[in-house]
C-alpha cells in the first residue's frame, strides 16, 4: 500500500498496444476517437482504481510502444548496427519529428518497423539503444514521455 509511504513513488510503463482487452472500463476509453485522450482515459482509470487520492502513484502508458522512443535519434542504431541498417532506420527518424506518432497500422508500429529492418531485433537490445541515444534527446523528441518524467520529478521534489 502507498498509505504512509511519503518517500516512495509507484509508476507504470505500459505499451498502449499491449493493454489487455478486458482492461477495466475499456469501453469508455475506446469510445474516444483521439488516441491521446484514449491513453489519458486508461491512465485515469488506473489512477482511480489503484490510488485515487495518492499523488505517489503515477500511471503511464506509452503511446504506442517503447520502440517509438528509439527513433528519437539514429545514434543508437548507428552504434549497434551496420551502415545499411542505420541508413534504413535514419529514414524513419527523419520522417517523424515526434517519434511517438510512429504508427500507421499494427504492422507498421515501431517494433514491427524495426523487425522488418532487423529481423533479430529484441527488446533487450532496445534498452541498450535507448541508453546510447540518451535521455535528454528522448525527452526532447517525445513530449508525452517527457511529461511523464516531469511528473515523476515534480512528485519527488514536492
Amino acid at each position: 500500500t502507498l498509505a504512509g509511504k511519503q518517500d516512495k513513488i509507484v509508476t507504470t510503463f505500459m505499451d498502449y498496444f499491449r493493454l489487455p482487452e478486458n482492461f477495466p472500463d475499456s469501453a469508455k476509453c475506446n469510445d474516444l476517437t483521439n488516441i491521446d485522450e484514449k491513453i489519458e482515459c486508461f491512465e485515469n482509470i488506473m489512477k482511480e482504481d489503484i490510488a485515487p487520492d495518492n499523488r505517489l502513484f503515477i500511471p503511464y502508458i506509452q503511446k504506442y510502444e517503447f520502440e517509438a522512443l528509439l527513433f528519437s535519434s539514429n545514434r543508437g542504431f548507428e552504434s549497434y548496427y551496420e551502415e545499411s541498417i542505420a541508413k534504413e532506420t535514419a529514414k524513419i527518424v527523419e520522417k517523424y519529428p515526434n517519434p511517438e506518432e510512429i504508427n500507421d497500422k499494427p504492422k507498421t508500429s515501431p517494433s514491427n518497423r524495426l523487425k522488418q529492418i532487423v529481423p533479430e531485433y529484441d527488446k533487450v537490445l532496445g534498452n541498450v539503444i535507448a541508453l546510447e541515444i540518451g535521455l535528454d534527446i528522448i525527452l526532447e523528441k517525445c513530449p508525452r514521455f517527457n511529461n511523464w518524467i516531469e511528473n515523476l520529478i515534480e512528485s519527488v521534489q514536492s
